[in-house]
């Protein structure tokens, strides 16, 4: 979905980027929280949030 790669997504989680829950061992992904956090991305003052950093829309 956010066609990112396995190690970056963990990243995201460690650095509280996107949210998650843990189940032990496990990290989970709420897929309500996931699109919830990403039309909050869209909607952050026109500016589209990667991964990789901000980019202005036009």
């Amino acid at each position: 979905m956010l066609k990112l790669s396995r190690s970056k997504v963990y990243q995201m989680v460690e650095r509280q980027e996107l949210p998650a829950v843990r189940i032990g061992r496990s990290v989970r992904v709420l897929k309500s929280d996931l699109l919830r956090w990403i039309q909050e991305q869209r909607e952050d003052n026109g500016n589209v949030l990667t991964a990789f950093g901000n980019t202005k829309r036009g």
